[in-house]
């Protein structure tokens, strides 16, 4: 009896010791966002989980990335971002179609590291979303003057949509952190319509009332924006560019379903310029603007005719 009483304690501390030395389950209690493969059927992506964190080192991309808008067929704003700690951006207006472009220098006590949104809202007013001082915070810089002068009003941040260039996992939709359909989101943009993200593998539109993102189209576009149409009783659209296309010497543009109706989209024109990795696009009632390298191109008929410069 005292040798079975003997071994049924050790056996017991052996089990002990085993259940205190066993490890952790991983992500044990956590909560798994579901995700949709967006390239199963066109369904929509709902809250997909953050792929990267941290913030990226400098490159190329962040530096010599474009922002293009204009006012009407005579004037628009042009921008390279610039990086923090690095490059410093620039911002140039033209009053001739593109002919020529005159820089615009930004008071140095705005601390401006970085452009990460812009929007022409008239021919005098141009919004940018910056990152200033020496943590990049961001803030809104806004002219009323043509760039002749620039206030900041960070009070507006809330009104902004842009890309979260420190965590790439993050997109800022009108203020809020929302998670990013793509690790490496490439380009956003911001319309009545909504917002809508390229990433390297296709386009995505962001739904606020379903909080969910509706891919596009798989197509690698060089550029986009949403399209402007001027006429409310049309569906949204997003247009797009894709080079080295059979039918296009330069930058073939399609349209596409904002619904995802239709991926492989309908081609809508032929810009004359190089198909370059560099591309910036806009779009409105009256033209679009086509910006890649130093060559600017202008269409105010839907892309049958172009004026390059």
């Amino acid at each position: 009896m005292t040798v079975a009483i003997v071994l049924l304690a050790c056996v017991a501390a052996g089990l002990a010791y085993f259940a205190l030395r066993t490890e952790p389950v991983p992500n044990a209690g956590a909560l798994i966002t579901p995700t949709v493969d967006s390239t199963a059927s066109g369904a929509p992506i709902s809250n997909p989980p953050p792929t990267a964190t941290g913030s990226p080192a400098p490159d190329d991309q962040q530096t010599n990335k474009r922002f293009l808008d204009f006012a009407d067929q005579s004037v628009a704003v042009r921008a390279v971002a610039g990086n923090c700690g690095g490059a410093a951006p620039s911002v140039e207006f033209t009053s001739d179609g593109g002919a020529t472009w005159i820089p615009t220098a930004i008071p140095a006590d705005l601390g401006v590291q970085q452009i990460v949104a812009m929007d022409v809202v008239t021919a005098d007013q141009v919004d940018l979303v910056a990152l200033t001082g020496p943590s990049c915070e961001p803030t809104v810089l806004t002219t009323f003057t043509g760039g002749q002068f620039w206030e900041a009003y960070p009070e507006r941040l809330v009104e902004q949509s842009y890309i979260d260039v420190g965590d790439p996992a993050v997109v800022v939709i009108s203020g809020t952190d929302v998670p990013s359909p793509c690790s490496m989101p490439l380009e956003l943009s911001q319309s009545a319509e909504g917002d809508a993200v390229r990433c390297s593998d296709g386009v995505f539109a962001y739904s606020a009332s379903t909080r969910t993102w509706q891919p596009i189209t798989t197509l690698a576009l060089r550029g986009f924006s949403w399209l402007d149409s001027g006429d409310g009783g049309l569906a949204p659209e997003i247009i797009g560019g894709v080079a080295d296309s059979s039918d296009c010497a330069g930058l073939q543009l399609f349209t596409f379903d904002a619904a995802g109706a239709d991926f492989a989209g309908r081609a809508w024109g032929c810009a004359p310029v190089e198909g370059s990795s560099s591309i910036s696009i806009a779009t409105g009632p009256t033209a679009i603007w086509v910006w890649t390298g130093d060559r600017t191109a202008v269409s105010g008929d839907d892309g049958e005719t172009w004026n390059t410069f």
